[in-house]
């Protein structure tokens, strides 16, 4: 995973999207922070603090939450960096738990969150760093 290739660049990143799976599944956000590869900024981790902390606080939860990250298209590749073009994925499913209350039909627009957009790998220090995603624009449930 820290090789300097691009198939180190790219176990990161698969590293980092099974991460943020367990994540969504779980709410845990110990192994993106202990993830030195990442080196997330602080407002990157605080937004996902503060999505799991307003869930809680809401009493709200997503029954079969998962995250998948799709490569669109071949890496570009300069110097130490490569950036792949990509989509993120949150799919709720269709049962949650609601401001307390159990719903099994969620309507589909509350189903999945899709994110298009960039994230950049750099070699820093011997490691691959993953910076946050850039979106290039979203879709939920449609």
């Amino acid at each position: 995973m820290n090789e300097d290739s691009l198939e180190g660049a790219y176990a990161t990143l698969r590293y980092q999207a099974s991460v943020f799976d367990y994540i969504t599944k779980t709410g845990d956000l110990e192994p993106l922070k202990e993830m030195e590869a990442a080196k997330p900024d602080i407002e990157y981790m605080q937004s996902f603090e503060t999505f799991y902390q307003n869930m809680e606080s809401s009493k709200t939860w997503f029954f079969d939450r998962k995250f998948e990250m799709d490569i669109l298209a071949d890496p570009i590749v300069s110097s130490s960096k490569i950036t792949w073009r990509c989509t993120e994925t949150f799919l709720n499913g269709t049962k949650a738990i609601i401001r307390g209350e159990y719903h099994d039909d969620l309507p589909e627009k509350y189903q999945w969150t899709r994110l298009t957009g960039y994230v950049t790998t750099e070699y820093v220090n011997g490691r691959w760093a993953v910076t946050p995603y850039v979106s290039g624009g979203g879709t939920g449930g449609h």
